[in-house]
């Protein structure tokens, strides 16, 4: 989204929220003022380009959602899983990252598992996982995405 440099603390999606939320002239129709003309020149997108970014802000606006929420409910229920191929969980925002125990399941092999269930992540140093998911994630998808990351680890448990 606009200003993002990446999922970290949500930082970003809120600044911008704030000022959708705080843009909207007099007679606009769509409530958002000044902001769309400045953001199109701001960051040189066409006008399809801006209803996209424009659609994406509203969404997560209206959910209520940030990436310092959301990542706090991510690390949260990744945590809660107990697994002994789990050796921790640490991140911050929407940046996460799992390590897992190399002499049960390799990293490479949990980041192919979640692939083929639709989730894309990177395996780093033979042990981690990092997830990374877009600022405008909604909570019903990242939930879905938990589930399925839960489901990954209980088949590489053999159960």
């Amino acid at each position: 989204m606009a200003d993002d440099g990446g999922p970290g603390a949500g930082r970003p999606f809120r600044n911008l929220k704030q000022r959708f939320e705080g843009s909207g002239g007099a007679g606009d129709d769509d409530g958002l003022g000044s902001w769309r003309s400045e953001i199109g020149h701001w960051v040189g997108l066409d006008a399809k380009q801006q209803a996209a970014s424009v659609a994406g802000v509203r969404r997560v606006s209206q959910s209520g959602a940030c990436g310092a929420t959301l990542g706090e409910h991510l690390l949260r229920e990744l945590k809660a899983i107990s697994s002994p191929l789990i050796r921790d969980v640490r991140g911050k925002g929407l940046w996460v990252g799992v390590d897992f125990d190399r002499g049960r399941v390799s990293a490479r092999a949990i980041a192919e598992r979640l692939l083929v269930r639709g989730i894309l992540t990177k395996e780093t140093h033979q042990t981690v996982i990092r997830l990374a998911p877009p600022l405008v994630i909604v909570r019903e998808d990242l939930d879905w995405a938990i589930a399925q990351f839960r489901a990954v680890v209980r088949e590489a448990e053999g159960g």
